[in-house]
Parts: C-alpha cells; structure tokens; sequence
C-alpha cells in the first residue's frame, strides 16, 4: 500500500512505530519511503530514523525488504 504525506505528527510516528512491531511480529516485510524532507525530518529529530526502515524510493524500499526476507530478518518472533 502507497501513501503519501506531506506532513507527519507525533501520532502518525506512533502509528509507525506500531505497525512496525505489528510487521516484525507477523513476518511481513515493511519499509517507509520518505523522499520529502517534510516526512522526513521529524523522523531524523527524534531519532526514529535509525529504527524505522527508511528508503528513498519504492525500489529501493522492496530491494531491502527482499534483501531482510533473504537474510532471515523478517522471522515470526
């Protein structure tokens, strides 16, 4: 599913984060394409940037989520 933003507050970080966890627990892949300096700079500001998975394009997204499903990252816990 594609969403864009041009905007992003605390509570869609929230609702990140959760479907983040949501995604590792249920073995699916997941990424952010945060190409807008807008979306993106709240992330770098509280430093979700280096938890959340970030890509610059949609390519580059699904090259990482295939590259962590090859690796045997995106593993039911």
């Amino acid at each position: 599913m594609e969403l864009a933003v041009d905007f992003m507050g605390s509570s869609a970080l929230s609702m990140l984060l959760e479907l983040l966890g949501r995604s590792q627990r249920e073995g699916v892949g997941f990424a952010i394409v945060a190409a807008q300096t807008a979306a993106l700079r709240p992330m770098m500001a509280s430093a979700l940037s280096q938890v959340l998975p970030l890509s610059q394009s949609v390519d580059e997204a699904v090259k990482a989520i295939r590259k962590d499903w090859e690796s045997g990252r995106q593993s039911v816990q």
